[in-house]
């Protein structure tokens, strides 16, 4: 999740960000969908943590996962 932190930045990012928590939940199975659409965000990012949360969709607009996580910003 953290490419969604940095894409708002119009240059490269020159960090990193390893994770410190990362929470998977899965829902359904979804392996005949054509495609999966990741909706990724990051709603915080203050001093050195970031935090991020995802959904994963079917392509017939069902939700397989769920994931939430919180990274540690370094230079």
């Amino acid at each position: 999740m953290y490419p969604a932190a940095t894409f708002a930045h119009d240059a490269m990012f020159p960090f990193i960000a390893p994770s410190l928590d990362l929470i998977m939940c899965f829902h359904l199975a979804g392996a005949e969908s054509e495609w999966l659409l990741v909706d990724a965000v990051a709603p915080l990012a203050d001093g050195a943590l970031v935090a991020g949360k995802a959904s994963i969709w079917s392509s017939d607009g069902r939700l397989l996962a769920s994931a939430m996580q919180q990274m540690l910003q370094r230079s």
